[in-house]
């Protein structure tokens, strides 16, 4: 995949990354959003180090200031992922 076609979409459903993701979000329940057509931007590269890793972010449709997503993603190395909720009631965070 090349690194200018990363979306939060495309790791979880192309065959080179699909796994990887599986692995990154077990446990956790996202919401369907994420995998489904969450409101994303063009993914941005970063150096960590000697090596290059594509940070991506996404949110809920029309609902972007409560539920986002962000993923950094590295071919070489494992991924990472915070997915933040916000309530006016009460804040809560999950990763």
């Amino acid at each position: 995949m090349a690194q200018s076609d990363v979306t939060l979409n495309s790791l979880a459903h192309d065959a080179a990354t699909r796994a990887s993701f599986n692995q990154m979000v077990k446990g956790h329940q996202l919401p369907a959003w994420v995998t489904t057509g969450g409101t994303g931007s063009p993914a941005q590269t970063v150096k960590l180090g000697s090596e290059s890793w594509q940070v991506l972010s996404a949110c809920k449709p029309h609902d972007c200031g409560h539920e986002r997503i962000a993923v950094i993603w590295s071919e070489k190395s494992k991924q990472m992922s915070v997915f933040t909720r916000w309530s006016m009631k009460k804040p809560t965070r999950r990763s």
